[in-house]
């Protein structure tokens, strides 16, 4: 709840503010997976290092969008 409260004050919908976050994230996740089916890789086989990058490299390439 204070987190609520805390985006209520500073005057961000939370409920907005979540369902962006969330695409946020959808959209990362389909580029992280579609890099590696490109690849032919499963993301069960990624170590979590190549997982961050890859999640990294999603963050920096949507950003451009």
């Amino acid at each position: 709840f204070s987190v609520v409260n805390l985006a209520r004050w500073l005057k961000i919908q939370p409920d907005m503010a979540l369902r962006r976050a969330n695409n946020r994230f959808r959209r990362r996740f389909i580029h992280v997976e579609n890099r590696y089916r490109a690849e032919d890789k499963l993301l069960k086989d990624a170590s979590l290092e190549e997982l961050e990058a890859a999640w990294q490299e999603a963050k920096r390439r949507l950003a451009e969008d």
